[in-house]
Parts: structure tokens; C-alpha cells; sequence
């Protein structure tokens, strides 16, 4: 009898759990094409430095996450990331969003910033270059 209704409690808990919660649990990853860049004339060795951009906002279901930056020779890639939860999103005509954030000075070289600004007709890459 015990297990009976073991088995019973056990098949009734898997049939309510559902593992999908909707729309608004699918969370995406989207770059945010940066509009405007406020960038420090000079950059000093061993210091950190300040950068402040501007990029549209796609929809009111993104939220800034976090600046994705790379960099290949001297040559430094920054994008901004945005995440998306939900389906039932208004598009945003012109809607700006300002971030800031930091980078350390590494290196004597010179540094070519290139901010990821969208992509063009060709379908490649295009960047604001500081």
C-alpha cells in the first residue's frame, strides 16, 4: 500500500512541474549599438581609466548586462550587452541608455579603441574608432 501511494505522489509531482515557465523565463543576449563615446584625450601607463558611452535600447524587455571588451594587438573592441526576458516587448524608436566603466592602462603602446556601432548594409561590423 505504502508504495502505491509513493508511486502515486511521485507521478502526480512529475505531471504538475512544468519545465517551462512561459515567455517570460527565456532570457537572450544582444550587442547594443553604441551611439556616442566620451573617452579620455590621453591614457596614462598603469592607471585606470574612464570611458562613457551611449547606445540605443532595442525594446523596454532589454536591460543592460555588461560591456563586452577584447582586444588583438593594439587594436581594443568594445561592445555593449544587453539582455532580453519576455516576448511582449515595445521597440524603442531613439531610446539611449549611458554606461560607464573602466580600463586599465596595460601597456606604452598606443591604443585604438573601436566600439561596436551596428552593422552596415554589407551585412560587416561597423565602429565608432577612438
Amino acid at each position: 500500500m505504502k508504495k502505491i501511494i509513493l508511486s502515486l505522489v511521485l507521478v502526480l509531482s512529475l505531471v504538475s512541474c512544468s519545465l517551462d515557465d512561459g515567455e517570460e523565463s527565456k532570457v537572450t543576449y544582444d550587442k547594443m549599438p553604441i551611439v556616442s563615446v566620451e573617452a579620455p584625450d590621453t591614457l596614462m601607463f598603469g592607471k585606470q581609466e574612464t570611458f562613457k558611452i551611449s547606445f540605443l535600447k532595442k525594446t523596454d524587455c532589454h536591460q543592460f548586462y555588461d560591456i563586452a571588451y577584447s582586444f588583438s594587438e593594439n587594436k581594443h573592441y568594445i561592445t555593449a550587452i544587453a539582455f532580453k526576458r519576455g516576448e511582449q516587448c515595445e521597440v524603442l524608436e531613439g531610446e539611449t541608455q549611458e554606461e560607464s566603466f573602466k580600463i586599465s592602462i596595460q601597456n606604452r603602446e598606443a591604443y585604438s579603441f573601436r566600439f561596436w556601432s551596428g552593422v552596415n548594409e554589407e551585412g560587416e561590423d561597423t565602429f565608432i574608432e577612438k
